[in-house]
């Protein structure tokens, strides 16, 4: 059944109006009452919505990145072809580049930590072998510590980390 029109309207006027006022302001200080004078509604519709202005942050954080991993073309190849993985995996986030540099800024570790999130879930099965689940979560959790900490914010290039991740992962795939 199809949501109701005035139901999405909403909702997408409180996201944009969120999203303008982080244009300007750090998460901690977005206030509901200025999203709502900014989405022209009133506080008990906001709070029908969403618990607060954190529970909307990660909502539309889960949305943004669920829209990257769903047009990713590449996302059973981790193990499979690491190095194409790896390497396309800043187009993918540049598909919502706007709005990840607003929901994030000055929160890379939010979004390191949702992207690595999102991985697992998707790659890490009910019937998982324990092998498989501690193999997938290091790889997982070392190729997002290696972007996090290498590239962002260390002397290595991004291409850099990312061969020498893919490489890595490509051993360690080899061997199951």
């Amino acid at each position: 059944m199809a949501e109701d029109l005035r139901i999405v309207k909403t909702r997408k006027a409180i996201r944009e109006a969120f999203l303008t006022l982080r244009r300007t302001q750090p998460l901690e200080r977005v206030r509901v009452r200025d999203i709502c004078a900014e989405a022209l509604i009133n506080k008990s519709t906001f709070y029908h919505h969403y618990t607060d202005v954190f529970d909307l942050s990660d909502q539309l954080e889960d949305m943004v990145l669920d829209e990257c991993f769903e047009a990713f073309p590449y996302k059973d190849k981790l193990l499979a072809d690491p190095l194409v993985f790896l390497g396309n995996v800043p187009a993918a986030m540049d598909t919502r580049k706007d709005a990840i540099d607003i929901l994030f800024r000055g929160r890379q570790d939010v979004l390191y930590d949702k992207i690595e999130r999102h991985l697992r879930q998707f790659y890490l099965m009910e019937d998982a072998t324990e092998e498989e689940d501690i193999l997938l979560t290091f790889v997982i959790g070392g190729a997002m510590y290696a972007m996090r900490a290498l590239a962002a914010e260390g002397p290595y290039s991004r291409e850099s980390v990312t061969e020498v991740s893919a490489r890595i992962i490509g051993r360690l795939a080899q061997r199951e």
